[in-house]
């Protein structure tokens, strides 16, 4: 079958035949082959139609227990790391066999063979650089981009834009207009479509039909 599987150290899923009754599994690398873990089904995964499904192997009970031992390698590599990669690094990916394939942003040039050897010396292990476009800023494994505060970028996400999430559902903070008066979400219950409103001094549960996004900045 066909599932949705993210390597061990990647945040970007791939498209790969794996076998029933999997949980971790074996994928082809440019250092041999990588422990990827599988997230979902076909079915299940929106817009893997569109890639390529790579060959798939279960592991073995010998290598399932090396899977510790394999991320708190990556750990280590990426802590040495720091300082000596022109690129931003956007994954970290230990070989079964040995070796670390470094998913950075940008595209190839024509430094990265030597880069690659100048790692693998400092690490005392094969190094393959690998360039991944970075479409995003959520959905990796670490920070978000850029110079300011992470909380100070949750906040702005939390605040601005869109006022509604699918469904109609408004985004917890926003400020809302209700026949008691202006208050804030403080939670949403999907199941029964309610919201839980701050209202001054109170807290009260209102219907989303009723719930109107304020305009006012009070």
């Amino acid at each position: 079958m066909k599932g949705a599987i993210r390597r061990l150290g990647s945040a970007r899923l791939e498209l790969a035949l794996v076998p029933k009754s999997a949980g971790w599994i074996a994928v082809p690398g440019p250092l041999g082959e990588e422990v990827a873990g599988i997230l979902a089904d076909e079915s299940r995964c929106y817009g893997c139609e569109t890639l390529p499904a790579i060959a798939a192997r279960s592991l073995s009970p010998e290598e399932l227990a090396q899977i510790p031992e394999l991320w708190e390698r990556a750990f280590a590599a990426a802590r040495a790391l720091q300082g000596n990669v022109s690129r931003t690094i956007v994954g970290v990916r230990p070989s079964l066999s040995g070796g670390l394939v470094l998913e950075v942003s940008g595209l190839p040039d024509a430094q990265m063979p030597e880069e690659e050897r100048a790692l693998s010396e400092l690490l005392r292990q094969p190094v393959r650089l690998v360039a991944v476009a970075v479409q995003s800023h959520y959905g990796g494994l670490g920070r978000p981009r850029g110079g300011d505060d992470l909380a100070e970028r949750a906040l702005v996400r939390l605040l601005t834009g869109s006022p509604s999430l699918p469904g109609g559902f408004p985004r917890i903070g926003t400020r809302v207009e209700t026949s008691q008066g202006i208050g804030t979400v403080v939670s949403v219950q999907t199941r029964n479509r309610t919201a839980l409103v701050q209202v001054g001094d109170e807290t009260v549960r209102l219907s989303i039909e009723e719930l109107r996004i304020s305009e006012r900045g009070d």
